[in-house]
């Protein structure tokens, strides 16, 4: 009986180690919830800072932040994101390159080392007229 117990432990230990040793693959995740931008009436200009991880064992290494339109301008604070380590994504909206709709998306996409590359991040976008 005690020597089941012993190989079954046994084989877990190995399997968790084998699996701790091999690592995770790198992989960004933004940390939710995912900020609202407001444009408040007679602002020109609206932000938001979105918080990204990487949940793996590896760097990340950000290629491009492509935004969805002229409107939108990406920048982040490091173009290396270290193994479970946060980065700040800051996007700032014009709204002159929005429409009249009082709630729209603007959308970044990311390309990056990452293995759920590229992440399209949907960020919500409230115009107060």
């Amino acid at each position: 009986m005690c020597c089941g117990r012993f190989w079954a432990k046994l084989s877990v230990g190995t399997l968790l180690s084998c699996i701790a040793a091999v690592g995770m693959p790198p992989e960004i995740e933004p940390l939710l919830p995912l900020p609202t931008i407001e444009l408040a009436p007679g602002e020109r200009f609206g932000s938001a800072t979105v918080l990204l991880r990487n949940r793996g064992s590896e760097p990340v290494h950000i290629l491009q932040a492509q935004p969805s339109c002229w409107c939108v301008t990406v920048q982040l604070t490091q173009a290396v994101i270290e193994p479970d380590s946060v980065v700040l994504l800051r996007l700032w909206v014009n709204r002159q390159g929005l429409s009249t709709d009082t709630l729209q998306w603007v959308e970044c996409r990311l390309v990056s080392t990452a293995c759920n590359s590229p992440l399209n991040l949907r960020i919500p976008v409230r115009v107060r007229n």
